[in-house]
């Protein structure tokens, strides 16, 4: 058992039961925290939420999920058998603190958890050990190898003027159309940083929009479905905290 791995820069976040409270950036503006509203139009659009206080007659937003990083280190910590390991579980785990709160409580766990694994493998290596695969950092995904996939297959004859759904315009540049901008289908953002699962984007790309109250067809529409592998880098890169570089 390694026992000399210093808390590895934690503090662990379940302590107080509040996570950091540092936030995600990216962002050109400040959309209501509470989440945004919505239509129930089908056209797969979007329109920024005008709630004074950003609620809904749906309810609020589904809670942000685990991320990949803190998946990772939870693993990790149990792979180590670090003392510690059930205060990193109730913390970062499926079930843990870190998601019962919003999206930038969320990012802010996941940098913590990158932190930790980065900690982590430097303090391994430091001492001649083998750094397990599980105390892996997760790749860090960057939205330049995303938004041409994007643009190439859901812009041109869609999401553009005199598209098929041009009420959801790409053309000039799709990710300030989709970061923190409300879906006209569901009662949750386009793009929620650091939550994909509360991303309407990755749940209208592999077909589960109706989980959430949305509608309509996968996208995109017409087409094979975007390669897996794309899907689950969208969502590490939402996870991540949907920077735009």
């Amino acid at each position: 058992m390694i026992t000399g791995l210093v808390g590895l820069g934690l503090g662990l976040a379940c302590e107080g039961g509040e996570p950091a409270g540092e936030t995600t950036e990216g962002s050109t503006g400040e959309p209501q925290a509470t989440g945004p509203s919505a239509t129930d139009d089908d056209t797969g659009g979007a329109t920024t939420s005008s709630d004074g206080d950003g609620s809904s007659d749906d309810g609020p937003p589904p809670m942000p999920s685990q991320t990949q990083a803190c998946a990772q280190w939870v693993e990790c910590a149990a792979t180590l058998m670090l003392d510690d390991v059930m205060a990193i579980e109730q913390a970062y785990g499926s079930e843990g603190s870190c998601w019962d709160a919003g999206a930038p409580e969320a990012a802010a766990c996941d940098v913590e958890c990158r932190d930790a694994l980065e900690s982590t493998a430097a303090e391994l290596e430091g001492m001649g050990q083998e750094v397990p695969d599980a105390c892996d950092l997760p790749r860090t995904i960057a939205w330049s190898e995303l938004e041409p996939v994007i643009t190439d297959n859901c812009v041109t004859g869609c999401h553009e003027p005199g598209g098929e759904d041009s009420s959801l315009d790409l053309s000039d540049g799709p990710y300030y159309a989709l970061y923190m901008v409300a879906s006209d289908q569901s009662t949750i953002y386009l793009v929620d940083p650091g939550d994909h699962e509360s991303s309407y984007l990755w749940h209208k790309l592999r077909g589960s929009q109706g989980s959430v109250g949305g509608g309509g067809s996968r996208m995109p529409r017409g087409a094979d479905p975007l390669d897996p592998s794309f899907i689950d880098d969208l969502a590490d890169w939402i996870d991540q905290g949907a920077s735009n570089f």
